[in-house]
C-alpha cells in the first residue's frame, strides 16, 4: 500500500490520463490541449511533454479548475449524446448560435477558464441568452 503522498501523485497521473485522453477525442490538437491547460511558454511546453510522457498534473488551482471544467464539459455531453461519442465529441467542434456562433472549442481557447466555464453554463442551461 503506497504514502497518502504516492496515492495523491497516482491520482493526478490518472487524471492527466483522461483529461488529455478528452481533448484528443475532441480532436484538439496537442498545441492547444498545452493553451487549454494553462500551459503557457518554454516552461510550460516542457511541463506539458512532461505530462504526456506520463507525470502527473501540477497540482494547482488553476490547473485543477481547468480539468474540472474539461471533465464537467464531457460529462454533460455523455449526458446529451449517451449513445453517440462521437456526436459528442462533434458538438465542441460545431457553431453554435446561443454562442454567438461560434463553437465551444474556440470560445474555450479564445478565453481560457471563463470560456470553459461560459460553455459549462451553456450545457447547463444556466448561461445568458443572447
Amino acid at each position: 500500500m503506497g504514502t497518502v503522498h504516492e496515492l495523491a501523485e497516482q491520482r493526478r497521473i490518472d487524471l492527466a490520463r483522461v483529461v488529455l485522453g478528452v481533448l484528443r477525442e475532441w480532436t484538439v490538437p496537442p498545441s492547444d490541449q498545452a493553451m487549454l491547460l494553462g500551459f503557457a511558454g518554454e516552461e510550460g511546453a516542457a511541463l506539458f511533454a512532461a505530462i504526456r510522457a506520463g507525470a502527473p498534473m501540477p497540482e494547482t488551482t488553476e490547473v485543477l479548475r481547468r480539468c474540472s471544467a474539461i471533465l464537467t464539459i464531457q460529462r454533460a455531453l455523455d449526458t446529451l449524446y449517451p449513445n453517440s461519442r462521437k456526436m459528442a465529441n462533434y458538438w465542441v467542434t460545431t457553431e453554435d448560435p446561443l454562442l454567438q456562433g461560434r463553437t465551444p472549442l474556440a470560445v474555450i481557447l479564445s478565453a481560457g477558464l471563463p470560456g470553459m466555464e461560459r460553455v459549462v453554463e451553456h450545457l447547463n442551461g444556466t448561461g445568458k441568452w443572447g
